[in-house]
Parts: structure tokens; sequence; C-alpha cells
């Protein structure tokens, strides 16, 4: 009998992601972080080392503190460390969050809703009781979602804070799978194999065949394995693979490789580095999000396959914009693609033409350059429609545009002393101690902005508060400011053109009836339909936001007024909206707006449904929440 080689054991169990889910620099004042784990193992990786257990919530379901006995309420995060508070489904029907979670998106074009998602799903809170026979229906529920949005490590984590044994067999699945993509294969079986005995299902067959060979019985496996195609199963892949591991290392042959037109399922994903094969890049177009997490972090495969799946899963909403940032920070490029790396980027789609154009524009000295760069991925991103990762991902070379002021120059030398002190006329001149001595730090000079710098002005700006960098778009902003005070008209106009993205997403900007006049003035050269619109959208995010909108402008706006476009929710859940809100139902109002904008995001959303969602947040005190949908919208809108 032949055993599976000591190595591919220990090159599957050294695999554990190392990159967080969370991306929440969006809204919270205090990022989320998950707890850690006494079981399953999962390893942090170095973009995580802020993290810290001081004020993280224990393991246990009898542990939280709030008198659960509910194996749906625990949860990673809690108030201490950017969650919900755990009375945030107080006052609601357990009904009601078992029908509307499966139809909850995740964000992944919206980093104001992944940043909502998250927080909603992984907070511990008590749950409502209900009379379902299914006391994991809401867990269950939140674990889908999260591993819709590939939050693998998560989910392993949750799993470690309800009983060991769930008697649930969709739920089972989900925890081998987490556990085999945390880098935790023992668990993993254990749990295959327990779930195996209990359903008898053909599902589990081919997971316990491999954990039989990890064990090193490699009769066991082959007998799992025909059992499995007793029941008609045909998957060449998993045989080929099992086959091939059970081998003795002398007597293999070339190894195999994964059909592109299969998915990349955690099983196979570990079968497949067990054995030391290639991971191709076209098997990612059948990954879950979950996977592509899990390839993007492996340290063991190639780096085009992990750059290729780092940029699926960001676009998917599944890592955030730090760790894509990350990952074109370590793809060796070419040299030659960096002397013009717009037309280089050009021919290369995908992950490696986002790296090329990042490491560009973080390396070129030169503002201008750098802007034209920019401008390059801001225009690339709109055609693809990832433009706000996209700025988040870039935000550092955008912040570097603004040029520091520069010291004045240094004082003139003194006159020369001998060694008793100065000398004045002849006559020694007594010394000053130097702590009596005034410091007088040297006065900046005025910087000469590059005419190019301040024509994009409106550009940077827009970019920056997509970023979620309020402070440096100020800093932009005062600089097309200082520009209209000094009479140019140019910059007056776009002075006002900017103003609403800044007023929305800063809660000091200036807001009145003669800045908002001014504005509207600036959109008389649209035509009267599209004015009209944006008009529309404008006024009803501001009323969203409690900004007081004069009656005189909604009727401004009767002339060329069409029924607005946007997705319209169903009648019940709109009003459960308001609803839920006046009510203060915190958890409620917050799944109901994420349903309510659904995939498409704020962008798409009906204006007037849009202000009630914006309205809503605000109601129960997630006002930070409404003015990032409320920017987001606005940005996807054209302004």
């Amino acid at each position: 009998m032949h055993r599976l080689t000591l190595a591919a054991v220990a090159l599957l169990a050294a695999t554990a992601p190392g990159w967080a889910q969370f991306d929440p620099t969006v809204i919270p004042s205090q990022p989320a972080q998950p707890a850690p784990s006494p079981g399953p193992s999962i390893v942090e990786g170095p973009l995580d080392e802020a993290r810290s257990g001081d004020q993280l919530p224990a393991q246990g379901v009898y542990q939280q503190g709030l008198d659960m006995l509910d194996p749906s309420s625990p949860g990673i995060l809690t108030q201490a460390n950017g969650g919900f508070p755990g009375s945030m489904w107080q006052g609601s029907d357990r009904r009601a969050l078992v029908a509307l979670m499966p139809r909850m998106p995740v964000g992944k074009g919206s980093p104001a809703m992944r940043s909502l998602a998250e927080r909603l799903l992984l907070s511990e809170a008590q749950i409502p009781a209900g009379n379902s026979k299914n006391v994991y229906d809401v867990f269950q529920a939140r674990v889908d979602r999260l591993a819709a949005a590939g939050y693998g490590a998560e989910i392993a984590d949750l799993f470690g804070r309800v009983p060991d044994k769930i008697p649930n067999a969709a739920l089972a699945h989900a925890r081998v799978d987490a556990l085999l993509l945390a880098g935790n294969p023992d668990a993993a079986c254990d749990e295959a194999q327990s779930a195996n005995q209990r359903s008898e299902e053909a599902s589990w067959l081919e997971t316990v065949a491999y954990c039989k060979l990890l064990k090193g019985d490699v009769d066991g496996a082959g007998f799992t394995a025909d059992m499995l195609r007793e029941t008609g199963a045909d998957d060449p892949d998993f045989f080929a693979l099992l086959g091939w591991l059970s081998q003795a290392e002398d007597a293999r042959g070339d190894k195999p490789t994964l059909a592109s037109s299969r998915p990349l399922t955690p099983l196979r994903l570990a079968m497949l580095k067990a054995s030391g094969s290639e991971v191709a890049v076209a098997t990612l177009d059948h990954a879950s999000s979950m996977v592509l997490v899990a390839v993007a972090n492996d340290r063991d495969l190639p780096s085009e396959v992990k750059l290729e799946a780092a940029e699926r899963a960001a676009r998917a909403g599944a890592i955030g914009a730090g760790d894509l940032a990350a990952a074109y920070a370590g793809m060796t490029l070419n040299a030659p693609d960096l002397v013009d790396p717009i037309a280089a980027a050009a021919g290369q789609p995908g992950g490696r033409g986002g790296a090329l154009l990042y490491q560009a524009a973080m390396q070129e000295p030169d503002p201008v350059a750098k802007l034209k760069i920019l401008q390059a991925i801001w225009a690339r991103a709109k055609a693809d429609g990832t433009y706000l990762l996209a700025a988040r991902v870039n935000a550092e070379s955008t912040k570097s545009l603004m040029l520091e002021p520069q010291p004045a120059a240094p004082e003139p030398t003194p006159p020369p002393t001998d060694a008793a002190g100065p000398v004045v006329d002849g006559a020694p001149v007594p010394l000053v101690p130097e702590a009596a001595m005034p410091e007088t730090p040297p006065v900046p000079e005025a910087v000469a902005m590059p005419p190019e710098l301040v024509a994009a002005a409106p550009d940077i700006v827009r970019a920056l508060l997509a970023a979620g960098e309020i402070e440096d778009a100020r800093a932009w902003y005062a600089v097309v400011e200082d520009e209209a005070a000094g009479g140019d008209p140019n910059a007056t106009v776009v002075q006002a053109q900017l103003w609403p993205l800044m007023v929305v997403a800063d809660p000091d900007a200036r807001f009145d009836e003669p800045v908002l006049d001014g504005w509207w003035r600036t959109q008389s050269a649209l035509g009267g339909a599209e004015r009209s619109r944006r008009g529309t959208v404008l006024m009803a995010v501001l009323e969203g936001l409690g900004l007081p909108v004069p009656p005189a402008f909604w009727g401004g706006l009767y002339d060329g007024a069409e029924a607005a476009d946007g997705r319209m929710p169903p009648l019940p859940v709109w009003r459960g909206l308001n609803a839920a809100a006046q009510a203060g139902r915190l958890g409620e109002t917050v799944l109901l707006s994420l349903v309510i904008l659904g995939d498409p995001g704020p962008g798409n959303a009906n204006p007037a449904v849009l202000a009630d969602v914006l309205k809503g947040l605000s109601t129960v005190g997630l006002e930070n929440d409404a003015r990032a949908l409320a920017l987001e919208a606005l940005i996807d809108t054209g302004f």
C-alpha cells in the first residue's frame, strides 16, 4: 500500500489565506476587525498586522453576554471593533430576516454597500425568536451571503462559535469548503466524514475519498471512489487527480490538469496544490469568490495567476482596494513597458494592465506626467465599471499630485567671530545663550501649481472623494476656490460643478440657497431633460441627507421633467424600510436598504427610492453610510 507523500500533505496544510476581507475605509470611524479564533487556525498575512484581539468577542454560543441560545446569533464583530450593536434586530420579525437576507446583495460594485453588508452579516446580535423548526435558518442565510462575497476565513471563524456538528447538509458543505480554503484539512475531513455518516449523500464521497488519501488510506480512497462511480458520477478531473495522488512517486506520470470548463472548487484547488499541478488562469472563469481569494493569497502559485485572481476578487468585492494595490505592487513587470505605460497597458487588459499603470503612477516623479497616467487609469475604469475601485487603489498616487510648499531660502551667513565671540567695531559683544534665541521657522514659499493640474482639478477632486480621501479633496477644492476668487471664470464654473460632490461627502461643506443657485446656473448648457434629471437626482439626495431644498428649486424642475428612471423596489419592501427606520430597527433598516438598492447599486436607484434609503439610514444613526451611498450615486450618475 502506497502512502500520499508527506510533502504533498504539508503543501496543502500550509495553505492559509492571509488577506482580510474587510475594507471598511468608506464609513466607520473604527474599522471592523474579525476576532481571532482558536480553531480553525487562520493565519493572518502582513496586510492585517493592525488587528488586535483585545476588544474582540470570545468564542462560544454561551460566552457572548447576550443571553443567547440561538445558534444564529454569534458573530465576529461587536460595537467595540466596528460592528453593529447586539440589539440591532430588536423588534424585527425573524421571518423577515429569513425572507430578505438571501436577496441581499454583497455590494460588489459599491464600497459603501459592502461595508454595510459586512457589518450586518458579521456582527454578533440577538436574533429574534420565531416558529421555524430550523434554528439555523438565519445562520444559513448569513453563511450563504458571506460565501457569495468570498469571506472564507470569516465563515470558518463563525463556525467555531456554534456547535461542532450541525445537522444541516448545506451548512456542512459550507464549513468544509471554508476549512479547506483556510488550510485546515484535518478539521475539514472530520466534518466531511461526520456529515457523510449522517446523510450518506453521494455529494460527500469525493471529499471523503480525498480525506482517506490524506490519512494514508489509499485502499479506502479507492473503495470510496468506486462507490462514487457507481452513483454515475462523471468527473474525470477528480478521478485523474485522485489516481495520480494515490500512486507511488516513482510510478507517477505527468501531472494532471483541470479542464477549464470545470468549476475550481475548494476541493479541486486543494487537490491541485497537493499534486503540484498548474492552476491555470482559465480555471478562474468558473471559480467562486472564496476560491479567488484563496488563489490570490497563495504564496506558491504563479504571480500571473495570483494577480488575475486578485483582480477578479476585488471586482467582486471579495478583497479590498488595499489588497489589490499590494498585488499590483508585487507584480514583476517588463522594464520597456514602463517607458510608455499608457500605450503598453492598452494591449494588456485585466490584472497585468492594471498593475502596469499602478506602478507607473507610483514611480513617476513629475506630477504632470503622473496625472496623465492617472487619467488613463480613470478612463479605463469608467469604461469597465470599476471607477470606485480604481480610485481607491490609486489613491496614494492621486494624493501625491498636491505639491508641497517649498521652504524659504536659508538665512545669510552670520559675520565672523573670534574666540571670545562676535566683534563689532573692535569691541566684543556679549554672547546670548542659544536657548534664549527665538526659533524663526522658514516661511514656505507659494506653490506654483502647473496649469495642467489646475485644469484637471475636477478629475482629481472626484477621484479623491471616490477614494474616501476627504481632507485631500478639500485641499484641491480650495485650489479651485482660490482661482475663482482671483476672477478666473472657468474656475468659478468648475467650483460650482464640484460643489454637489463636496456637500454630500463633507458635512462641513457650505450649503445654502446662493451656492445651490450657483450650481443650478452652471447646468443651463444642458438640454432640458438632462438638466431636469440631474437636478432631480441632486435634490433627492440632498433631502435624503436632511439638507433642506427650497420649494422653488423643485418648481424649477417642472419644465422638462419626466418620469424618473431607476429601479423600483416592491412596494411592501419600500414601505417596510420607512416603517423599520421610524421604529429604530437598525438591522432591518440596513437589510431593507441593501435589498432595495440591489446589485445595480445606488447609482441605478430611482431618486425617490434613493432618498428614502438615505433618510432611513440617517434616521437610525448611520449618516456616514448614507453620505457614502449618496456620493457613489452622484458619481455613478455623472456628477
